[in-house]
């Protein structure tokens, strides 16, 4: 993607900020943030990284404007989604990302909920 000119930026913002409410059905955004409130930021960047995955082979065939339409989830492009990300080919994809101890440890500097949540 980098080849291209499609950065995180330009699609992970939306994906974050509502926690993948405006691009993933509704029950498979339900599971993901019954699994983020149980362990954490981590697994939000894991469901980013297997969502990539689950495009990839995609991506790598399209343009930048078909790219950026399908990542932010453009009108016209929910059924795409819908049809790529399966509730089980999401959660099977995001079991086999594990994150590094030194990204975790950096994750929870970034993103504290880890640690306010288990004090909680």
């Amino acid at each position: 993607l980098d080849k291209i000119d499609i950065h995180p930026h330009l699609y992970l913002f939306n994906w974050m900020q509502t926690l993948f409410l405006k691009v993933l059905p509704l029950d498979v955004a339900n599971r993901v943030w019954d699994c983020f409130f149980l362990e954490g930021s981590s697994f939000i960047i894991r469901t980013c990284v297997a969502i990539m995955k689950l495009f990839s082979s995609t991506l790598l065939e399209a343009a930048f404007e078909d790219c950026i339409k399908l990542l932010s989830c453009s009108p016209g492009e929910e059924t795409y989604w819908t049809k790529m990300i399966n509730e089980r080919d999401l959660f099977n994809t995001i079991e086999e990302i594990s994150l590094s101890k030194t990204v975790q440890k950096e994750l929870n500097i970034l993103l504290p909920f880890n640690s306010k949540l288990r004090a909680w």
